[in-house]
Protein backbone atom coordinates (compact mmCIF):
# COMPACT_ATOMS: atom_id res chain seq x y z
CA UNK A 1 0.00 0.00 0.00
CA UNK A 2 1.23 3.52 -0.76
CA UNK A 3 0.90 6.35 1.76
CA UNK A 4 -1.65 8.25 -0.36
CA UNK A 5 -3.83 5.11 -0.67
CA UNK A 6 -4.25 4.74 3.10
CA UNK A 7 -7.72 6.16 3.75
CA UNK A 8 -9.94 6.00 6.81
CA UNK A 9 -12.49 3.21 6.40
CA UNK A 10 -10.35 1.12 4.04
CA UNK A 11 -10.13 -2.61 4.77
CA UNK A 12 -6.55 -3.82 5.15
CA UNK A 13 -4.50 -6.90 6.03
CA UNK A 14 -1.18 -6.97 7.88
CA UNK A 15 1.48 -8.06 5.38
CA UNK A 16 2.83 -11.60 5.53
CA UNK A 17 6.37 -10.26 6.04
CA UNK A 18 5.50 -8.15 9.12
CA UNK A 19 8.10 -8.43 11.91
CA UNK A 20 5.49 -9.53 14.46
CA UNK A 21 4.36 -13.02 13.46
CA UNK A 22 1.13 -12.94 15.55
CA UNK A 23 -0.08 -9.90 13.57
CA UNK A 24 0.61 -11.33 10.10
CA UNK A 25 -2.54 -11.75 8.05
CA UNK A 26 -4.89 -10.05 10.51
CA UNK A 27 -7.70 -8.09 8.86
CA UNK A 28 -9.08 -4.75 9.99
CA UNK A 29 -10.24 -1.25 9.09
CA UNK A 30 -8.20 1.97 9.10
CA UNK A 31 -9.63 4.25 11.80
CA UNK A 32 -7.14 7.17 11.98
CA UNK A 33 -4.20 8.64 10.06
CA UNK A 34 -1.23 10.26 11.79
CA UNK A 35 1.84 12.19 10.69
CA UNK A 36 3.23 13.39 7.40
CA UNK A 37 0.96 12.75 4.37
CA UNK A 38 3.93 11.19 2.56
CA UNK A 39 4.71 8.76 5.39
CA UNK A 40 1.59 8.06 7.44
CA UNK A 41 1.02 5.95 10.51
CA UNK A 42 -2.38 4.29 10.78
CA UNK A 43 -4.60 3.10 13.62
CA UNK A 44 -6.20 -0.16 12.52
CA UNK A 45 -9.21 -1.68 14.28
CA UNK A 46 -9.11 -5.45 13.85
CA UNK A 47 -12.17 -7.62 13.47
CA UNK A 48 -11.53 -9.10 16.94
CA UNK A 49 -11.92 -5.62 18.52
CA UNK A 50 -8.30 -4.72 19.26
CA UNK A 51 -6.48 -1.80 17.75
CA UNK A 52 -2.83 -1.39 16.66
CA UNK A 53 -0.70 1.34 15.11
CA UNK A 54 1.13 0.59 11.80
CA UNK A 55 3.19 2.33 9.17
CA UNK A 56 1.38 2.37 5.81
CA UNK A 57 3.91 -0.02 4.22
CA UNK A 58 3.15 -2.73 6.80
CA UNK A 59 -0.37 -3.15 5.39
CA UNK A 60 -1.98 -4.26 2.16
CA UNK A 61 -5.40 -3.29 0.85
CA UNK A 62 -8.10 -5.94 0.71
CA UNK A 63 -10.01 -5.83 -2.56
CA UNK A 64 -13.76 -5.69 -2.03
CA UNK A 65 -15.78 -8.33 -3.79
CA UNK A 66 -19.46 -9.15 -4.02
CA UNK A 67 -20.43 -11.40 -1.15
CA UNK A 68 -17.50 -10.56 1.13
CA UNK A 69 -13.73 -10.62 1.09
Amino acid sequence: MHSEEARIGKRVRVRADHLSAPLRGLVGTIEKRWGNPDYVALDVLFDDGRSELFWYHELEEIAHSVGGE
